[in-house]
């Protein structure tokens, strides 16, 4: 009703009253027609202005004239405002029986017209309307046309176009027949055509924002197609979309489970939403749960599954009832490799069995293991299209030789470099002579070498390198938003594409956002801590966090150890060579703080600090030397403030950080001849949990973190997030002349003076 006479007011200045009750009749009629909201907000506040306006009556014995002079029929505006209405259920107000029927029809309308979208003939009908009859071709970011497309993906298109439907569909299980979608002008998908036969398995590769889960998310009906046509199994996407979804098994890129229920719960259920008999579930259920290697998780509920098992879950959702044709959007994302093999070993039985399959994997190694045909997507289009051996020998660049070398006689090793040898130029037999000549020299030092192919991954990157990022033409926000979120982070941080980095203290603090931000610039983590609980949730939070989608990036080594025992540190280094074969970046964040004065602190407490404040550090580093010399790598170590300034009550903490700034320094001049860098952060206060496990309680770390305002000059504590942008930078080849430099993150708390 306040709405109605807000904008009464501004249509009905000047007016009279009659005028004026006009207006507000009409727009609250106009509102009660069409908004369910306003109705029901109309019913709750009518109800408590009927009764204030009865209560004003009685209070005034009814001596006030719009207490008993005003009827139904009265047009004055002071009666229709403040006169009160004998029938609650009145038609007029503040009766509420005018918006309690209006709501009602509204209801029936608006669940008749949900039924009638969900329909097959609501489908039809939204699908025409949305229908661009216009080719998009010629719209795309390239704007090339035709002209550039890949010779095996314009035959593709002729194949298709030249031939009837009809004929179509009984080679190919799944025909996709210039299939478009534009989101507001962009467009997501551009005017793909691909057939694919049964017992197939089709991948789809492509960075995020290629094209590929709308292309899924069209053939299953989530999204309406702007132009062009599916066909499963012969029934055609637009109007036959009920017999596409049974004979589909969909296993999307987020998990769409039920975390209450159960692993066998949920696929009992959706047995039974497949129409399963009922004597045919328990087998069929109990079968999938082995082959995904659910068994021992399986009467758990799914809320608590780890990121991999979830994703067996949703697999073997998508494959309950045999469908002829399965969807699988990164089906192994999360898994370890072990499961990953187990999962690949189901879903190659799956397409022997006749089925036919489309997936699309970050992991090149899992395309090459299961898809028969590969396509490569950018900006909504086909670059390349055909099996993984037909894509290597069209677009690779050669052979790659790499040699092991020997160790100098102060055991390191001799730098070294993967090689690209130019396939059309050089022969792979004079390769393989000179190569095995090199190794008889025992001046050049060579033990070892391998020659390969070009590999898939680079072949991805050759044609990733085009993507574009997303814009639209409607509106000046509508261009520039878009631009500012999907600004490539690596240009202000430093690129980590490919980069392997070993993280320790990864469970929390400053080195738990250090291994979320790495995994976002596209480095291949490795990541260590003492809490594995704490391990698998960071590790989970870098797999949805990771934008680049080289191999490993998405699926972060993670390391339970203790850096104060040797033979963890040992075991840390040695999984992550065994996992990358090199390393590039170690950030040392693993730390403790422990209170104390010279009067007080033990000497039990002055080595635990110690040994993992420094040893360990001066350990792993000392192991990981000869792998950031071979990758010219960098380190980066997590100092404190309290290595540049002096602190009561912290004095082993202080110490060791001073040491650390000192090993920083000293180690970065001994390895810069062999362009090593390393550097330090010094961060001031952080809000992380190392306080309260030094000794702090809630209280004490309160009042501590209100002290902070005025110990630091930009009046307040810093986040882990701050500091882990400064360790990236120093990471990356940004700083590839910053070397020995300890830099403060503490928000000017060492050129302060208050204690």
């Amino acid at each position: 009703m306040s709405v109605a006479r807000l904008i009464a007011a501004f249509a009905g200045q000047g007016k009279t009253d009659s005028s004026w009750s006009f207006y507000i009749k009409t727009f609250d009629f106009a509102f009660t027609a069409t908004m369910p909201a306003f109705c029901m907000s109309q019913c709750v506040s009518s109800i408590y202005d009927n009764w204030a306006r009865f209560h004003r009556c009685q209070f005034y014995n009814n001596k006030l004239p719009f207490c008993t002079n005003c009827t139904e029929n009265t047009r004055d505006l002071v009666c229709f405002l403040s006169a009160p209405n004998k029938n609650y259920m009145g038609w007029e107000l503040p009766g509420i029986g005018r918006p309690l029927i209006f709501m009602a029809i509204q209801g029936v309308v608006f669940f008749l017209l949900t039924i009638l979208y969900d329909s097959e003939a609501g489908r039809v009908l939204s699908s025409t309307l949305c229908c661009n009859p216009e080719a998009l071709f010629h719209k795309t970011g390239t704007g090339d046309g035709q002209a550039t497309e890949d010779s095996d993906v314009a035959e593709e298109r002729r194949r298709i176009d030249a031939s009837p439907v009809q004929e179509l569909v009984k080679h190919d299980s799944l025909l996709l027949k210039n299939l478009c979608k534009q989101f507001r002008g962009l467009v997501a998908v551009n005017n793909v055509c691909v057939g694919v036969p049964e017992q197939e398995c089709f991948g789809l590769l492509g960075q995020n924002g290629a094209g590929k889960t709308t292309i899924f998310k069209m053939l299953t009906g989530d999204v309406v197609m702007t132009s062009g046509n599916a066909y499963l199994k012969g029934y055609d996407i637009r109007h036959h979309l009920k017999k596409v979804r049974q004979n589909m098994g969909y296993c999307p890129q987020f998990d769409a489970i039920h975390e209450q229920l159960t692993g066998r719960e949920t696929l009992t259920m959706y047995a039974r939403l497949r129409g399963l008999p009922p004597e045919n579930i328990k087998g069929t259920v109990n079968h999938l749960i082995d082959i995904v290697t659910l068994r021992p998780h399986a009467d758990k509920e799914a809320g608590k599954y780890s990121g991999g098992n979830k994703r067996k879950l949703s697999t073997a959702i998508a494959l309950v009832g045999e469908p002829h044709f399965v969807l699988l959007d990164e089906p192994s994302s999360g898994m370890d490799a072990g499961a990953r093999r187990v999962m690949w070993d189901v879903l190659s039985g799956v397409r022997a069995s006749g089925k036919t399959l489309v997936l699309t994997s970050h992991s090149m190694e899992e395309c090459e293991a299961l898809c028969t045909k590969i396509a490569i997507m950018v900006n909504g289009r086909f670059m390349c299209l055909g099996s993984t051996q037909h894509l290597k020998n069209k677009f690779g660049q050669g052979y790659t030789l790499i040699a092991k070398m020997a160790q100098k006689q102060d055991e390191t090793p001799y730098p070294h470099e993967p090689l690209l040898v130019p396939e059309p130029t050089v022969r792979l037999a004079d390769v393989f002579e000179v190569m095995e000549k090199a190794v008889q020299n025992s001046e050049l030092h060579v033990k070892e070498y391998a020659v390969q192919q070009t590999s898939l991954e680079q072949v991805f990157l050759h044609f990733t390198r085009q993507q574009a990022a997303p814009t639209t033409e409607s509106s000046i926000c509508s261009i520039y938003l878009p631009l500012v979120k999907t600004t490539n982070m690596a240009a202000s941080l430093g690129n980590l594409t490919g980069k392997v980095a070993l993280i320790t203290g990864g469970s929390s603090g400053i080195g738990a956002a250090t291994a979320v931000l790495f995994s976002k610039l596209g480095a291949r983590l490795a990541i260590t801590g003492r809490k594995e609980d704490n391990l698998k949730s960071i590790g989970s939070q870098c797999e949805q966090s990771s934008a680049e989608k080289v191999e490993g990036a998405k699926n972060p080594l993670l390391i339970v150890g203790d850096l104060s025992k040797e033979e963890d540190t040992k075991r840390v280094l040695d999984e992550t060579i065994k996992r990358y074969g090199q390393l590039n970046i170690l950030v040392n964040c693993a730390g403790i703080l422990e209170m104390g004065t010279i009067e007080n602190t033990s000497l039990e407490q002055y080595d635990r600090m110690f040994n993992i404040n420094v040893r360990s550090i001066y350990h792993l580093t000392m192991l990981a030397v000869p792998h950031l010399v071979a990758s010219k790598g960098n380190v980066v170590n997590v100092s404190s403030v309290n290595g540049l300034r002096s602190f009561p009550g912290v004095l082993a903490y202080n110490m060791s950080k001073s040491a650390l700034d000192q090993f920083t320094r000293c180690v970065a001049l001994e390895l810069a001849p062999k362009q090593v860098r390393v550097n330090s952060v010094n961060p001031g206060v952080v809000v992380t949990e190392l306080q309260k496990r030094g000794g702090l309680n809630e209280e004490m770390y309160a009042k501590f973190l209100e002290r902070s305002k005025e110990t630091h000059a930009l009046g307040r504590p810093g986040k882990p997030e701050e500091v882990a942008r400064t360790i990236a930078f120093l990471a990356s080849e940004d700083a590839s002349f910053i070397t020995g430099a300890s830099v403060p993150v503490d928000g000017g708390r060492h050129a302060m003076c208050p204690r």
